[in-house]
């Protein structure tokens, strides 16, 4: 699991590097989705970048290859990852996880963490030889 989550940061970094130059305000969106967890509105990131949703599409798909959501959609997968499978002792169980990450049900999550696992969540912590409460 943290070799896929390496690989997909790398690609976007590597996506990133190619293009020489960012734009400041499509970095501005990304910032607000990495310190907001991927947990984002469209609005947000109109907000921060101070640019109009088509813009951002835009920018997301020849900077990035993917658009905003997606983006925001793997920022966010990358946290939940993140707090089942390193700090356990810190999530109480998978309920609070879905609850604090946005998710509208327990079948949303199951299905958005399959799309980036390849496995259910308790399937991923079973292999990464994890356990949560």
């Amino acid at each position: 699991m943290d070799e896929r989550i390496a690989a997909a940061e790398a690609y976007l970094l590597r996506r990133l590097e190619r293009r020489g130059r960012t734009n400041d305000r499509m970095m501005n969106a990304v910032y607000t989705m990495v310190k907001q967890k991927g947990i984002v509105t469209a609005e947000d990131l109109e907000t921060s970048s101070n640019l109009s949703r088509r813009q951002l599409e835009r920018l997301f798909q020849e900077y990035i290859g993917v658009s905003p959501k997606k983006t925001a959609d793997l920022v966010r997968f990358q946290n939940v990852w993140r707090e089942m499978c390193h700090l356990p002792g810190q999530t109480k169980n998978m309920q609070d996880l879905i609850f604090a990450y946005g998710y509208s049900h327990q079948s949303h999550f199951i299905n958005n963490f399959k799309k980036y696992a390849g496995r259910t969540p308790l399937e991923a912590l079973v292999y990464a030889g994890r356990r949560m409460s």
